[in-house]
């Protein structure tokens, strides 16, 4: 496999996660979420990363064709099935269960469970996150 596709030599990934705590910290600074700071920065790096891993396994499987399921299963199905501004429970059948199980809906979930509903545990949507880590992570070491 090609060093491109975010994999260092040994097959371990790049972490470009510093991205999403970066963009907490400026919105921080701009007065946006500047409640619940540290707990959206570390769920932006770990939402980040989550798909980048992903993206990095299924390239070390499948090649270039992995970079095609990528988009399908986090563009194509992700991003209706997440609801963008609509509330999950409006949206129609298969979208609305499974919205939730991918990292663009896990990572929402996440954010909106940590500065709305701070009684409400993050704990579905980490571990969601956490299982397409580790997925990832089992994909680049094969």
């Amino acid at each position: 496999m090609s060093q491109g596709a975010g994999v260092g030599g040994r097959g371990i990934p790049r972490c470009h996660s510093v991205s999403g705590f970066a963009i907490t910290l400026l919105a921080a600074a701009f007065g946006i979420a500047s409640t619940y700071i540290m707990a959206v920065a570390l769920l932006g790096a770990l939402v980040v990363f989550a798909s980048e891993v992903t993206t990095a396994g299924l390239q070390a499987i499948f090649g270039i064709t992995g970079t095609a399921i990528v988009l399908i299963v986090f563009v194509a199905f992700g991003n209706p099935a997440v609801g963008g501004p609509a509330a999950r429970p409006l949206l129609p059948g298969l979208w609305r269960h499974l919205g939730g199980w991918v990292v663009n809906g896990a990572g929402p979930d996440a954010v909106r469970a940590a500065i709305y509903f701070p009684s409400r545990s993050i704990r579905s949507p980490s571990l969601i996150l956490a299982a397409w880590l580790v997925a990832g992570m089992a994909a680049i070491q094969q």
